[in-house]
């Protein structure tokens, strides 16, 4: 079992993984459609900020990530919601963005317009979340279509989807994913989102050049 939260849990920290739990589909699905309920920027990240910012921690205080094992081993792990200030110490150590606490409350509040392209594609990869969910201007088809919610996805593929999607390659399809990957070992599929995120992170990274 140490094992095994070791691959699937906190241990991706060093990776720059986001210390939000994972969802499943399901729970992804739900998230998209609560989050376009609001009409702006504001209500969305209030909404995450207010009940999407709960990190579980183990004994070493490290984040524990994967669902099944929050789910299973609750009582032995310490809760508590990231501060605004703890998901701006995120974003500059693990994507290089430099937001403060009172930007980010501002933003909360409505007080700064829409934050620079890559203040909201570091608030997706923290959230866990398509980055066009939180900008009022895409169209809600566009997000109820992404990805394919009719099909079941274990964490980590569900991980290499929103990856694949994020990098461009908004063709593949969940069902794809799964069958693809039904034979692929554990280990293979981190390797797999490892390389997928610094893939992400090297688009981002040109972007703001």
């Amino acid at each position: 079992m140490n094992d095994r939260r070791a691959q699937q849990g906190g241990s991706a920290r060093g990776s720059g993984d986001s210390p939000i739990p994972r969802r499943t589909a399901e729970q992804q699905t739900a998230l998209y459609r609560t989050l376009l309920g609001f009409d702006g920027f504001s209500g969305r990240l209030t909404h995450l900020l207010d009940h999407e910012s709960f990190v579980h921690y183990d004994a070493d205080r490290t984040p524990v990530t994967d669902p099944e094992f929050i789910a299973a081993r609750a009582a032995e792990l310490r809760t508590k919601r990231a501060s605004a200030q703890a998901i701006a110490d995120w974003l500059l150590e693990h994507r290089g963005i430099s937001i403060s606490r009172q930007q980010i409350n501002n933003l909360r509040a409505g007080r700064r317009p829409m934050p620079r392209a890559s203040e909201v594609n570091g608030f997706a990869d923290y959230w866990r979340i398509d980055a066009r969910a939180l900008d009022p201007a895409t169209p809600a088809e566009q997000i109820t279509g992404f990805p394919d919610t009719e099909t079941k996805l274990a964490a980590p593929d569900w991980r290499i989807l929103e990856l694949m999607n994020e990098i461009g390659l908004q063709s593949v399809q969940a069902r794809e994913i799964g069958s693809a990957l039904d034979n692929s070992s554990p280990d293979n599929k981190q390797a797999l989102i490892e390389i997928l995120s610094a893939i992400s992170r090297d688009q981002k990274a040109t972007d703001e050049d």
